[in-house]
């Protein structure tokens, strides 16, 4: 549907997202040590590491570890990019509304959220379940709350192009929602119900992580993103800093306000008589 690229979106309390980086750096050193392993091996780690919904129903031990060992996981090169590539776009930035603690208790729960939701749609199933997308999902839930219309730059074919975050998140999520009511099938593939589960949670539990200095869906007056924008492809309106009026015969305006927090001032209207009268006769002119 389309290829995310970055965003714009600077950080404002975090200097470095040192977990989100983190997180991206275990995954993929696990997944090169998984992928040395011979093929048996690898299966067998799945097996016993991912979560199977149908061992989480009987509450074994396994399938509660799996719960958060899944989430480090990966069915391939290409699943281990796609996440890690939103995780390093949108994490950073909740992670710098959160702090860094906050936010690794926040991803973890936000996979635990998913890993239930998958396993209420699939209670049956032995296929095991692995990947970082539920967590992320949930991250990509608290980031469309808390920057909504910060601009993500996509690929969509050939052309790149910034869209709102809240547009790309919301077609991105009815995508899933439409994907989950689709696909009845228990079998082994994406597991939408997750990435839903993941992103409701997110949007549901954020506002317990945040600082008291960030917002959840800011106005358009309050939203520091649109205004950085609106700055960066120079749309944003400043105020003069003075405006003159001199009366109807210079042909400027009546009244005005010099600065911002300045009340405003009006110039009379003379009487028109007194265009008769010499220059030199005239009120003086507040621009001398």
């Amino acid at each position: 549907m389309f290829l995310i690229i970055n965003d714009r979106n600077p950080r404002k309390f975090v200097e470095t997202p040192y977990v989100t980086w983190a997180i991206i750096a275990v995954c993929v050193l696990i997944f090169i040590w998984q992928s040395g392993l011979p093929t048996i091996e690898e299966n067998n780690l799945i097996n016993t590491y991912g979560l199977v919904p149908k061992d989480l129903q009987a509450f074994e031990v396994s399938a509660i570890v799996g719960l958060f060992s899944s989430l480090f996981l990966h069915a391939g090169f290409w699943h281990l990019a796609g996440n890690m590539w939103f995780l390093n776009t949108f994490g950073d930035n909740v992670e710098d509304a959160m702090g860094h603690a906050k936010f690794i208790v926040f991803y973890l729960a936000g996979g635990i959220a998913a890993g239930v939701a998958h396993y209420l749609s699939a209670n049956g199933s032995s296929i095991p379940l692995v990947g970082a997308s539920g967590a992320i999902s949930a991250v990509v839930g608290a980031y469309f709350l808390l920057h909504p219309r910060a601009r993500v730059r996509v690929l969509i074919l050939v052309f790149p192009i910034y869209l709102s975050a809240r547009i790309l998140i919301g077609l991105w999520f009815a995508f899933q929602l439409l994907s989950a009511f689709s696909d009845s099938s228990s079998a082994g593939g994406v597991a939408f119900w997750a990435h839903v589960g993941g992103f409701l949670a997110g949007m549901v539990v954020v506002k317990f992580f945040i600082r008291p200095e960030a917002k959840l869906w800011p106005s358009k007056d309050e939203d520091e993103d649109l205004q950085s924008w609106l700055e960066y492809k120079g749309l944003k309106k400043k105020k003069p800093e003075v405006v003159r009026a001199q009366g109807p015969w210079r042909k400027e305006p009546d009244a005005v306000i010099i600065e911002e927090g300045q009340d405003p001032w009006v110039i009379p209207k003379p009487d028109p008589r007194e265009r008769r009268k010499p220059r030199s006769m005239l009120p003086e002119n507040p621009r001398k």
